[in-house]
């Protein structure tokens, strides 16, 4: 369903400083490897929020869609759909054509779209 690859830091990262495309095995986000300034996130923290959000909508027989467009990051996204998001929230038509192009089946739009090019490509 998503094309989301396994490895969660490439050159599509930002932040990540990489000419070669790829960070040095062992990189360390002290030594060089990655632009300042820089998020990091706790494994165990993200596992627990995917869990708890969909068990909040489970247990309210809710549908829930996360608001993609915040971080924009695929593994994140992955999360999600396995803890059984029904789709992505996005503000823009260009965020969603971000998620389609990741295989996103569904997406919600946060705002008004008026743009002729987008709506044509709605």
């Amino acid at each position: 369903m998503l094309d989301i690859p396994d490895e969660p830091i490439d050159w599509r990262a930002k932040g990540f400083w990489a000419p070669a495309g790829r960070p040095p095995i062992g990189a360390s986000i002290f030594g060089g490897g990655f632009t300042w300034p820089l998020l990091t996130i706790r494994e165990s923290a993200v596992r627990a929020n995917v869990a708890t959000m969909a068990a909040f909508c489970a247990r309210h027989g809710m549908d829930f869609a996360p608001h993609a467009k915040t971080t924009m990051a695929p593994p994140l996204l992955r999360r999600q759909f396995e803890a059984g998001a029904w789709g992505m929230t996005v503000a823009t038509p260009n965020q969603a054509l971000v998620m389609r192009h990741l295989g996103v089946p569904r997406m919600l739009i946060a705002n008004q779209v008026l743009d002729p090019v987008a709506l044509g490509w709605l």
